[in-house]
């Protein structure tokens, strides 16, 4: 005979950790599934740069990039041209904000209703689907093919000497600029609107280079927090919004808007944006970019001619002009001040990590090899 309960039970059901086991693979199996299948999408594309140069970079991406970068485009072209030295909210920093909002809301019910552990593999999988979405929509790009061959660029080891002449022509070539900028303190048009025009120029001129004639420049809100960090541009990809710091010296707003055109026109790493910021502005017939472009690739240039030959470099230096010395004396005034000690360093480890994740071995100091791309350019 069946024995029937007397009333219905009104206990709760056993939580996840009370109840039998569902496994490992159940339990984190599956919740590391999309981060594992991202990476090893990543580690494949790496492997077939030319495949990835066909069909990602001159097929696939310029398509996405478009459809995702419409809202941002729009949003800019209903608040009016960006000023880069002022700053203003970007449609990127709105939907930062939201997700944060979203994520730690999500995070904090989900901890409260089924435990730490079940938190921690939902947020394992926000974040392997997450790189999943950079990689279609950006990522990707870290694998193409390298920029030089595009251009057809014989890059080689550099030698002192090619160093020591490509400090004196750009020095010269910077001390031009000074004479016809005499007495003018910014350009009518503002650098962000001068990198766009230049972008668009080149791109025309060097159907290679790149497919956005429209880019969106922001000079972000959060500014003030890019600065502190050492940090003076950022590209978002899923919005297709180029960031330029508020506030920033002429020469480097100029410079680091066409380095963020650059990662938009598809050209993900570091050294070959570098390189193409000084392409696009020093070929662009603007003397303000042709003079952010001398001087940012100047200093890049003595940079590497100290490591190389210190001695050498200080009498290089120290023939600079006085209009050259004042320029850099700024500069290196505005990034004392900007700079926090402890930001700065924290964000220069988080970037030289992430560079490396993404295949450029060299981390941050990949910067400063746009060198190896002018020196090849210069031969």
């Amino acid at each position: 005979m069946d024995s029937q309960p007397d009333e219905i039970s009104r206990a709760a059901p056993p939580s996840e950790s009370e109840g039998a086991p569902r496994g490992w693979f159940w339990n984190w199996g599956l919740a590391l599934t999309p981060l594992a299948l991202s990476g090893a999408f990543a580690a494949m594309a790496h492997r077939m740069p030319g495949a990835v140069e066909r069909h990602f970079a001159q097929g696939l991406y310029p398509k996405v990039a478009a459809a995702i970068g419409a809202p941002a485009r729009a949003l800019n072209r209903a608040m009016g041209p960006v000023d880069l030295a002022q700053s203003r909210l970007s449609l990127a920093e709105l939907l930062l904000v939201f997700g944060v909002l979203t994520l730690a809301t999500w995070m904090g019910v989900r901890w409260r209703r089924r435990g730490f552990l079940s938190m921690v593999r939902g947020v394992l999988v926000v974040v392997g689907v997450g790189y999943g979405a950079f990689l279609v929509s950006w990522g990707l790009l870290y694998a193409r093919q390298p920029l030089a061959q595009a251009l057809k660029l014989e890059v080689s080891k550099v030698q002192v000497e090619e160093l020591d002449r490509a400090a004196g022509r750009l020095a010269r070539d910077l001390d031009q600029t000074h004479g016809i900028l005499a007495g003018a303190s910014e350009p009518p048009l503002g650098y962000g609107a001068l990198a766009a025009r230049a972008w668009g120029k080149a791109i025309e001129a060097e159907p290679a280079l790149g497919w956005q004639r429209d880019p969106v420049l922001a000079a972000p809100v959060l500014s003030r927090a890019l600065t502190a960090s050492g940090i003076s541009g950022i590209f978002s990809p899923l919005t297709q919004e180029c960031h330029v710091a508020a506030g920033l010296t002429g020469i480097d707003r100029g410079f680091v808007a066409c380095h963020e055109i650059a990662h938009l026109q598809g050209w993900a790493r570091e050294d070959e944006a570098n390189y193409l910021a000084w392409r696009v502005a020093s070929r662009s017939g603007d003397p303000w970019l042709r003079q952010s472009a001398y001087a940012l690739a100047l200093l890049h240039v003595h940079r590497a001619l100290a490591a190389a030959d210190p001695k050498l470099q200080a009498e290089r230096a120290a023939e600079l002009s006085e209009e050259t010395v004042r320029l850099f004396e700024r500069r290196s005034a505005f990034w004392k001040g900007a700079r926090v000690a402890v930001a700065s360093g924290a964000a220069r480890a988080v970037n030289d990590r992430y560079l490396k994740s993404q295949g450029q071995q060299g981390g941050v100091a990949s910067y400063g090899r746009m060198v190896d791309l002018l020196i090849a350019e210069f031969r």
